[in-house]
């Protein structure tokens, strides 16, 4: 019995050998058996280009190109029609070519760890993607465009610079969204109440706790429901980690403008304007406080200062009180 044990067990790591050489096969035994090839594993590599002939591999499905030199994506990876997998995620990538939307079996995308800026408008012309990460890619916005994605399940967004979620996100069929560590400061609330209404996606906010910008957006969290004292609360904490903190002021004044407690509405849009002066709706929410207190000159001056920063709904309040 125990040499026969020994017998399937030399069998088995055999088999597992096996395996595991096939998973890490090289870029020469692809390019020479490219009708094999259906994944390609060439991450870590220190590649920073890709040979002419890699066109030749017309049956991979799956390219994981992580943690390389590239600066631009290569010509010749546009040409694999049939990629359903495409990870070049930490590389030195700061463009992505419109070509990319040819590639419309895409249905995993990781563009992680590149100095993109924003989200390549073509991405959203990917229609069959079910996976996209691109965390800590200086992000900014994500366009309503990504309604379009009607199959998207996973989105990772984490470790950006993004203040607002758009509506149109409910659009997709999303299980998983990550969005933890940007600079959401005030969510669309029917966008992420109907979010969190589905049991099914998980919406992952959580940032690095007991920090100034954890606190920031417990608070709009807090804000976003409507449960004022709870995003006070929280405004407080983020306030107390970060005394500079303008829009943990400007945030907090909503909140006491909201309970009509001008006063301190008042003092905390003062000091927002003061730490951050060019944010042209603390102005114009300013000027409503100081019309309410019958300072009419002063509420005019302030929202003649937001028009002058492009506000339009202070022309509105110009032309009515400030003739």
């Amino acid at each position: 019995m125990d040499n026969f044990k020994k017998y399937i067990l030399l069998i088995l790591l055999t088999f597992l050998s096996f395996i595991s050489c096939r998973e890490k096969i090289s870029l020469e035994y692809a390019l020479n058996n490219p009708d094999e090839v259906t994944e390609l594993d060439l991450s870590n590599s220190k590649l920073n280009s890709l040979p002419k002939d890699f066109s030749k591999l017309k049956k991979l499905e799956k390219l994981n190109l992580d943690n390389n030199n590239f600066t631009e994506i290569p010509s010749v990876l546009l040409e694999l029609k049939n990629l359903k997998t495409l990870n070049i995620s930490n590389n030195k990538l700061q463009a992505i070519p419109k070509k990319l939307a040819e590639l419309k079996q895409l249905e995993s995308l990781d563009l992680s760890q590149n100095n993109l800026g924003k989200i390549p408008e073509l991405i959203y012309n990917l229609t069959n993607l079910k996976e996209l990460k691109i965390a800590n890619a200086n992000i900014k916005t994500i366009s309503p465009q990504i309604s379009k994605l009607k199959h998207l399940q996973h989105l990772n967004l984490s470790w950006n610079k993004i203040r607002l979620i758009p509506k149109e996100i409910q659009k997709t069929d999303l299980k998983q969204f990550i969005i933890h560590n940007n600079n959401i400061a005030i969510m669309l609330r029917d966008s992420l109440q109907e979010l969190l209404k589905s049991a099914n996606i998980q919406f992952d906010l959580i940032l690095t706790k007991d920090t100034a910008t954890f606190y920031i957006n417990k608070g709009a969290y807090y804000h976003s429901l409507n449960l004022l004292n709870e995003a006070k609360y929280f405004y407080n904490k983020a306030i107390d980690k970060k005394a500079d903190y303008a829009l943990a002021y400007r945030n907090r004044g909503v909140v006491y403008q909201f309970q009509n407690k001008l006063d301190e509405a008042l003092r905390d849009y003062n000091k927002a304007i003061s730490l951050k002066p060019d944010v042209p709706v603390v102005y114009y929410n300013t000027g409503i406080i100081l019309l309410k207190k019958g300072k009419l000159k002063e509420a005019c001056y302030n929202w003649q200062k937001s028009s002058s920063l492009g506000y339009k709904e202070a022309d509105k309040l110009l032309q009515s009180y400030c003739k």
